[in-house]
């Protein structure tokens, strides 16, 4: 896991900060880095530049940094290679690691708020094992006629793991062990999925904000969060503005991208057809769990009138296209501007997170929104039994 993706959520927390006064000593012993360097960053600090320092022959290491206040660090060997801790004034912390693994070997001592993200961690690096490995199954099978039976039986265990790590998350904020642990259980992904999404779970971020506030009021990390929530807040008012015409019922926003072959097509030119506009990725692994559902579902019913517009959110057109022929997508239109998350047609839609469809009918409205697995199937079959 790249340290990158963990801190997706606390890279928006970040704003202007000022130099701290004082702080705490860090000594560690990381067997297996002898002679290697070693880098510490403060994840609160804009544009921040790592301190350094040389490993001995014997593996031990000293930084003496400067906080006044409690600070987010993550302390590396290299970008898939590190250790999260929370820092406080005056701490003298101790810290033993292997270098094959400092994620899942170090332990650290005379830092408390540390010590309690290092159990959030560990239990998230369990949680992501277990999907990794039902990964590995879906791999190991596709292309085999098993696979159609196998992929309800791994989106379900996926599900259960998913929802077993988040509530995991949710007592642990909620018991309020460690509002600075809390901190960083927000920003916690399985498998690049968030965990907590700001919107929807927005009673989790506030309440990590209260104990921040009421325990160190002033520190730069509860302005951080204190400013993300108003942000999403604001965020959301023109997000419910945006939803009231995405609202079932109404007429769904024209789409004109390019194809792979660089053709512009235009969502509108399926008008007469029940069309899902679906939103994915081939970097999106439940996107393509799902894609086997669609191919499914469009040989089932594209003699009744249906067809699918797919938007991909990808960044390289080789992947696209890749994945487009090894799923077997290929009979249906695909779009993409190669934009990621910056795609016109996302925001269009609103789009935060995929999959994520729309169902739409031949006069261009909105019938459903978000049908995955046997839902879609359910609803079409639904629709043209009545016709």
């Amino acid at each position: 896991m790249r340290f990158t993706v963990l801190f997706a959520v606390i890279l928006l927390f970040l704003s202007a900060c000022n130099k701290e006064s004082k702080g705490p000593e860090i000594q560690g012993t990381i067997y297996g880095a002898n002679n290697e360097t070693i880098y510490l960053m403060n994840l609160l600090e804009k544009n921040a530049q790592p301190d350094s320092v040389a490993i001995n022959a014997n593996g031990d290491f000293v930084f003496d940094i400067e906080v006044d206040q409690p600070t987010d660090y993550v302390l590396y060997l290299d970008q898939q290679n590190f250790i999260r801790l929370i820092l406080l004034p005056d701490q003298q912390v101790q810290i033993t690691a292997d270098a094959s693994d400092l994620a899942t070997s170090y332990r650290i001592e005379g830092s408390t708020s540390s010590k309690a993200v290092r159990d959030v961690i560990q239990h998230n690096l369990h949680s992501n094992s277990i999907v990794d490995s039902l990964n590995m199954v879906y791999k190991a099978n596709e292309g085999s006629p098993g696979l159609e039976k196998l992929i309800p039986e791994l989106q379900q265990q996926s599900q259960e793991i998913f929802q077993k790590e988040r509530d995991y998350l949710v007592n642990f904020i909620e018991e309020n062990k460690s509002p600075l642990a809390s901190y960083v259980a927000l920003s916690m992904r399985l498998s690049n999925e968030p965990l907590f999404d700001p919107q929807d779970d927005m009673k989790y971020f506030e309440m990590v904000d209260t104990a921040l506030a009421s325990r160190y009021e002033n520190s730069r990390m509860s302005s951080l969060i204190s400013n993300f929530i108003r942000k999403v807040k604001s965020q959301e008012e023109r997000r419910q503005t945006a939803s009231q015409r995405l609202s079932v019922g109404a007429i769904a926003p024209d789409i004109a991208l390019p194809n792979p072959q660089g053709d512009t097509v235009k969502l509108s030119s399926l008008r007469g057809k029940y069309v899902l506009l679906d939103f994915w990725a081939s970097w999106c692994k439940p996107c393509r769990i799902e894609n086997p559902n669609l191919v499914k579902t469009y040989w089932k019913y594209k003699w009744k009138g249906f067809d699918i517009y797919q938007v991909s959110l990808d960044r390289n057109r080789d992947d696209w296209v890749q994945a487009i022929y090894k799923d077997r997508l290929k009979n249906w239109k695909h779009v993409s501007d190669l934009k990621f998350w910056q795609s016109s047609a996302a925001k269009l839609y609103n789009v935060r997170s995929i999959p994520s469809n729309f169902l739409i009918d031949p006069e261009g409205k909105i019938v459903a929104r978000n049908l995955r697995g046997p839902s879609l199937g359910k609803k079409l079959e639904e629709i043209f039994a009545k016709k």
